[in-house]
């Protein structure tokens, strides 16, 4: 494959809430993906978090809001 054809792949971090671990656990999938990587495709680590999404901006889980009424 040429630098053109490569396959793109993202490992997506979803978790925006504090505490976050989900960044350290998509740089550890990635460098174990990229110990095996082969040369047709590429890896990066794409964080929801970077992309200020209004929907995902609340402090705490929906599940640990009181129930109104």
């Amino acid at each position: 494959m040429t630098g053109t054809d490569l396959i793109k792949v993202a490992v997506i971090v979803t978790s925006t809430r504090t505490p976050r671990v989900g960044p350290k656990i998509g740089d550890w999938v990635k460098s174990v993906i990229d110990g095996h990587q082969s040369d047709t495709a590429t890896y990066e680590v794409v964080d929801l978090a970077d992309y200020k999404l209004p929907v995902f901006d609340e402090p705490i889980m929906p599940a640990m809001v009181p129930k109104m009424g």
